[in-house]
């Protein structure tokens, strides 16, 4: 998946990120100020492990946050979200967007199989979504 910045409030993850990586200092978490790269670049110098193998884990556990938030979100706000998913992506079904009931990995995984795309292009488009109806969710 293609995470380079978390997009939610990085003081609100930050110790989630400090939990999962101990070794991590305040100082690191700071200047990581929710950019991936810089992420992983601290996992990589504090844990020893190779670069790619960082990155990979940054992402994977930043996107997970930024979905995780997403249905958050999304729960209280799923009747009214429902419909401009339904008109965002058509080939849905209600039955789908029911099974769906506000949860964002579910969400992601219909697009991608609905459409044919890629984590990657489905996640683009799922952020899409969620900044065309940032209105519902406050």
């Amino acid at each position: 998946m293609n995470i380079d910045r978390f997009e939610g409030q990085w003081h609100q993850v930050k110790g989630q990120v400090k939990e999962k990586w101990g070794k991590l200092s305040d100082d690191d978490l700071d200047v990581i100020d929710g950019r991936v790269e810089q992420l992983a670049g601290a996992i990589q110098k504090a844990y020893g492990i190779a670069k790619d193998e960082a990155e990979e884990e940054a992402r994977s556990y930043l996107w997970g946050l930024q979905v995780y938030a997403w249905t958050d979100q999304l729960q209280g706000k799923w009747l009214q979200a429902k419909g401009k998913a339904k008109e965002r992506w058509g080939k849905l079904t209600d039955d789908d967007l029911t099974r769906i009931n506000g949860r964002a990995d579910q969400l992601l995984g219909a697009i991608q199989q609905q459409y044919g795309l890629d984590e990657d292009a489905a996640a683009k488009d799922l952020r899409a979504f969620f900044h065309d109806v940032k209105e519902l969710m406050a």
